[in-house]
């Protein structure tokens, strides 16, 4: 396999299909086979046990009868040994992950949804409604209410963080069109879309008149083209525009000043020039020059040292690929993570919390944060105040205001996520709605770190994806040299972003089209599960120094909103999500599509055996405002680098966690700091036991409605298909007037409630 600068990767197989042995380039760093070759055994049952890395790290795993992942460690090549150990009841649920640092826990109830959980950072607990909407969120800092009309939309929260009310309108075509927030007397944000359901104005606007606007253009390719930012003292203020080549990479950037940047892109999808300087990389993509600096790495791919004349920066990882130190002069930046690899401590007094499964923090030892049901930024709160926070097309966290209707905060950034103002000081989810280190300015992208400075990860991309000679496959670049249309918060491929639903600045989650396939490169280790919610036009499909240091959660805001009645439209109603057996694969099926496969799968390479699939169905295409819980990898997978890939090569992929019993944990403590939260009004099976239940299926009933795609739709299958190889097919079968439903299982079904974005 050749990249799109002819630089060869080799991959060898065993008599079963899996590989082996995987050959990446020879660079002038690493020209030893020793330092270019992965090297994967397997057991019995074709499951990977020992990964051999470049460098001489070393990865071994261990699984139960059921072939699930239990223990992994890694270690060797001096990189920072490191553990872990999970556990799992007998539907399957991941109930418990134990590192060197502690563990967590967690319970579900009788649907598979995550109702508890424990660990280092203290209890947080949901409640659901008898349709799996989330209602209620709480942790030891906060809690979170959240109302639905008659078709699933959010219509109404109530937030302690960011000491806020605030409600929901939306159009006849379900667009969302305005938030009110503190219960209508306070600020309001109103959107306004064109005809193709691209947003082109968002404005919020307080009792004394408009705060903060922001108008959007675009072309014929839905390439965002131009900006416009209005408000008094509000960053980034004038009018931005952007220009783009034949393949929709970005080639120039002329801000608010008039002052133009260029940038220049190889055909492997490497950024060789920005302005005037001109970057190098090997032949790996890694880059070794961006004209102002120079660059080394492992021979297993992180990045390892910059240096600038006579400063360097070094950087340090573990055995599982996770930053452990960045060190620039006298200064020194540690992490530590949970099982989960989400961060855990930075500089060992700064701790970090989570609600449940979120990879995002609900607390980062600085600031509180709360969030939409689907996880998504919609407020944060310290000792010093609390807002409410807007978020641009991208994502990126760009003001925040008191919900009364005063602007506190604005910030703006450049297109790949450079911050040009410093912001709120207590606000460090930024750039595409990533945490922010306040110090070095790097991006946590959950599995892995970018840098807006270079517009590079610091670490290869392990996610798989079909070979396709072309740029997609960089396991360095960023969002495919698009930056301002297509993100990457989980650092597991920009293709996860596209055809994401982008309901910009609303606060509310929904799920886009994910793809589920063979890795090809990494040792033939499983399936990766894609497609996560999104909030605040994340995808799946965002400093300063903090004030303060502490491992102490700060306390709820001083003025505490008051709970909103549930408005009279909340009624309950099914959740509309992907059928059983569309996206879950049937136990004959293979990878799927994890945005809606054909029952028996859209994968390719992978035996047709009993295997492990199910036909629970992962509602990785949930359609409500609200899914019924933030999508997150398959708890049976196997933990690979940052990324969750499922071990079982017969495993269909796309299953929700079967339905099963409460981990016999205790319940969260109720915190000590503030009155426990009172739940919202609820059916009688919420508050029930969790029970054993009387089989696999998914309990949520299922709506569907197959309807015409749209341009964005188009668009974005039309990018995935050609890279699996089935451009062909699609192109006598899709036309934007046309109903999606394709031979090869790319069924898309929607409602009228969303627009999706390319």
């Amino acid at each position: 396999m050749t990249d799109g600068r002819s630089n060869a990767t080799i991959t060898t197989y065993n008599s079963l299909g899996l590989s082996e042995k995987v050959l990446e380039p020879s660079t002038t760093a690493y020209p030893n086979l020793a330092d270019r070759t992965w090297q994967t055994t397997y057991d019995a049952a074709g499951l990977p046990i020992t990964l051999a890395e470049p460098g001489g790290v070393t990865r071994i795993r261990t699984y139960d009868a059921l072939g699930r992942l239990t223990a992994e460690t890694g270690s060797g090549g001096g990189a920072t040994a490191t553990a872990r150990a999970l556990d799992y009841d007998l539907a399957g649920n991941l109930v418990e992950v134990d590192h060197p640092g502690g563990s967590q826990q967690f319970g579900y109830d009788d649907r598979g949804l995550v109702t508890e959980a424990d660990g280092d950072g203290g209890p947080s607990s949901f409640v659901y409604d008898e349709d799996g909407r989330m209602l209620q969120r709480s942790d030891p800092g906060s809690w979170s209410d959240y109302y639905y009309d008659a078709r699933s939309r959010l219509v109404a929260v109530g937030a302690a963080v960011s000491g806020d009310t605030r409600g929901y309108d939306y159009d006849d075509a379900g667009q969302l069109t305005s938030i009110d927030y503190h219960g209508g007397t306070g600020a309001t944000q109103t959107f306004d879309y064109d005809q193709l359901g691209r947003l082109t104005d968002d404005t919020l606007a307080g009792p004394s008149g408009a705060l903060r606007g922001q108008t959007y253009g675009y072309d014929n390719n839905d390439n965002l083209i131009s900006t416009t930012i209005t408000g008094t003292g509000v960053a980034g203020a004038g009018t931005q525009t952007y220009a783009y080549d034949w393949a929709d990479r970005l080639t120039s950037w002329t801000n608010q000043s008039s002052v133009t940047k260029t940038y220049g892109w190889d055909a492997a999808g490497n950024r060789t020039s920005v302005g005037g300087a001109t970057a190098t990389f090997d032949a790996r993509n890694q880059l070794t020059s961006d004209g102002t600096a120079s660059y080394t790495y492992t021979a297993r791919g992180t990045l390892s040292t910059r240096t600038a004349g006579s400063a360097t920066t070094t950087t340090a990882f573990d055995a599982f690929d996770r930053l452990t130190s960045h060190t620039a002069g006298p200064t020194t930046t540690t992490y530590s993570y949970d099982g989960l690899d989400r961060i855990a401590s930075r500089n060992t007094s700064r701790q970090f919390l989570y609600n449940g499964l979120d990879k995002e923090p609900s607390i980062d030892g600085n600031s509180a944060y709360a969030r939409d049901p689907a996880g998504g930024l919609i407020g944060a709160g310290t000792d010093d105040g609390a807002w409410a926070t807007i978020h641009n097309l991208h994502g990126d966290t760009v003001a925040a205001f008191t919900t009364d209707g005063t602007l506190t905060d604005s910030k703006s950034y450049d297109p790949f996520g450079q911050p040009l103002t410093a912001g709120n000081t207590n606000l460090q989810i930024g750039y595409q709605g990533s945490w922010t280190d306040p110090d070095t300015h790097l991006v946590n992208a959950e599995a892995r770190w970018y840098n807006p400075q270079t517009g590079a990860f610091l670490t290869r991309d392990t996610y798989p994806l079909p070979w396709t000679g072309t740029s997609a496959d960089n396991r360095y670049a960023y969002a495919g040299a698009n930056p301002l249309i297509y993100s990457d918060p989980t650092g597991q491929s920009w293709w996860n972003c596209v055809g994401d639903v982008l309901l910009t600045g609303a606060g509310v989650g929904i799920v886009g089209v994910a793809v589920a396939v063979e890795n090809p490169l990494v040792a033939d280790v499983g399936i990766y599960v894609a497609g996560e919610g999104v909030g605040n036009a994340r995808s799946s499909c965002g400093s300063k120094p903090s004030t303060t240091n502490t491992d102490k959660p700060p306390p709820r805001p001083a003025t505490t909103p008051q709970r909103p009645a549930p408005p009279a439209s909340a009624t309950s109603v099914c959740t509309i999500c992907q059928p059983a057996n569309n996206g879950g694969g049937t136990p004959g099926g293979s990878a799927g599509m994890g945005g809606g496969g054909a029952p028996s799968g859209g994968g390719t390479n992978r035996p047709v055996s009993a295997g492990g699939g199910t036909n629970s169905g992962r509602c990785t295409q949930c359609k409500p405002a609200a899914p019924p819980q933030p999508h997150y990898p398959d708890p049976n997978s196997v933990i690979h680098g940052s990324h969750y890939v499922n071990p079982d090569p017969n495993h269909g992929v796309g299953t929700t966690p079967n339905p099963a019993p409460a981990r016999s944990t205790p319940a969260p403590s109720t915190p000590t700091s503030a009155p426990p939260p009172t739940k919202p009004p609820a059916d009688s099976t919420t508050d029930q036991p969790a029970r054993k239940p009387a089989s696999r299926t998914a309990s949520t009933t299922t709506r569907s409605s197959h309807l015409p795609a749209t341009r964005e739709e188009t668009r974005a299958m039309t990018i995935h298909l050609a890279a699996q190889g089935l451009l062909p097919i699609l192109k006598a079968a899709i036309l934007p007037t046309q109903t999606v439903n394709l031979t090869y299982g790319f069924q898309v079904d929607r409602t009228w409630t969303t627009p999706l974005k390319g």
